[in-house]
């Protein structure tokens, strides 16, 4: 029997499979096994819940940030954007060396050279996320930048 809570993640493992078994190139999630499947799962939903979303908890006392505003679903953009976010770990990316790379401005080995430019970078990169397709589902439910304002009377 799996230690698994269902409260701990947006996907159920099930959910994940649906959703693998139409995408190309989910190699990666069909080989692992279920405790595989659950952890990827469960870190997904923890680095998800770290960013800033727009409204509030349904019920304050639930753990995760999702449903929000009154709603009683997790919406499909969020199972989405926690399945590719899964995947890419499965897979081995790891966001803080993925940071550690936009600090790089040059590198070389022997005679060869390469220079990046970090003036500029993918907004789903900046923000510690893998993929622009899971980005994508994300990114309508954050708070905007510069969406709040707060000031002093």
């Amino acid at each position: 029997m799996s230690a698994f809570a269902s409260n701990a993640t947006y996907v159920t493992v099930a959910e994940a499979e649906a959703y693998f078994a139409t995408r190309l190139n989910s190699d990666w999630w069909t080989e692992c096994d279920l405790n595989e499947k659950e952890r990827a799962l469960i870190t997904s939903t923890q680095r998800i819940d770290t960013l800033a979303f727009s409204g509030y908890r349904t019920v304050s006392t639930q753990e995760l940030k999702f449903p929000r505003s009154g709603e009683t679903t997790i919406p499909d953009g969020i199972k989405i954007a926690c399945c590719e976010l899964a995947l890419a770990l499965i897979q081995g990316w790891e966001p803080e060396a993925e940071i550690r790379n936009l600090t790089v401005n040059n590198e070389g080995v022997a005679n060869s050279r390469t220079t990046y430019n970090r003036d500029f970078a993918q907004e789903h990169v900046a923000n510690g996320f893998p993929n622009q397709l899971g980005w994508a589902h994300l990114k309508p439910y954050l708070v905007e930048a510069g969406g709040v304002k707060i000031s002093r009377v």
